[in-house]
């Protein structure tokens, strides 16, 4: 039994160590970033993933002119409101 808990620990501690890591590297890529608005008691945070160009010339030479181009979408962009808002599009 307790050979097989302390195995059981070693692959958790393996799969947290491999999940860090991989956050770590796919980050470098598509460092993360911020922006804020704060009026009238109203605050929204957007944190999204933000394109790196690295000095490359993206449109017509990495990127076909008429392709869409990944822009550091590495993990899910969270928004967040400090009270209620309605959100409506127009038609």
């Amino acid at each position: 039994m307790k050979k097989a808990l302390k195995i059981i620990l070693i692959v958790v501690v393996i799969l947290a160590a491999g999940l860090f890591g991989f956050r770590k590297y796919t980050k470098s890529h598509s460092p993360e970033s911020v922006a804020a608005f704060d009026q009238n008691g109203l605050k929204i945070s957007v944190k999204y993933c933000q394109p790196s160009v690295k000095g490359r010339e993206i449109f017509g030479k990495l990127v076909p002119y008429g392709q869409v181009w990944r822009t550091g979408a590495n993990e899910a962009t969270e928004i967040t409101f400090s009270k209620d808002i309605k959100w409506a599009t127009r038609s």
